[in-house]
């Protein structure tokens, strides 16, 4: 097979196919762009769509999700400037210690383990402590919208 044509080594072959594996046992949501028949729709039907699909990943924080449902003009404005989907597969990391926090992420699907640094508050939390997860229909890094960020430990799917 290819891996073992390019003399992957073992360890990395099987984290290779470990991976494979995961992501064909997860139950994968589909995109815009996977479904077929979405082109035929005018385009502001979809931007309708993308729109009420973005106010409910937004509505589990208190004042976004409250601002979503206020203002649909300006939501319409942050979602199109600001929002965007990201896909990575179990073991990803999302960032690492010391990286700049840049941006808030809300989970849909999956989980985000946090994996904290030595200088971080959470360093004394057991492992398998509940915060130290973010669920789907949870949010992490909402700090690095509000202050200038460095992240204090690595965030892993």
């Amino acid at each position: 097979d290819f891996l073992e044509q390019e003399k992957s080594g073992k360890d990395l072959t099987r984290a290779i196919k470990v991976q494979i594996n995961s992501v064909f046992r997860q139950r994968q949501r589909l995109r815009a762009n996977q479904v077929e028949l979405l082109p035929l729709v005018s385009s502001s039907l979809k931007n309708a769509l993308n729109i009420q699909v973005r106010r409910m990943h937004l509505a589990p924080h208190p004042l976004l999700g409250a601002w979503a449902h206020i203002d649909s003009a300006c939501l319409v404005n942050f979602v199109q400037d600001t929002m965007s989907d990201m896909r990575i597969s179990i073991g990803d990391a999302l960032f690492f210690e010391d990286d700049p926090g840049t941006s808030m992420f809300f989970v849909l699907a999956g989980c985000l383990l946090y994996n904290p640094g030595d200088s971080a508050l959470e360093s004394s939390f057991h492992h398998t402590d509940r915060r130290l997860r973010c669920e789907p229909g949870e949010f992490c890094t909402e700090v690095a919208l509000w202050f200038h960020w460095c992240h204090l430990g690595r965030m892993t799917a």
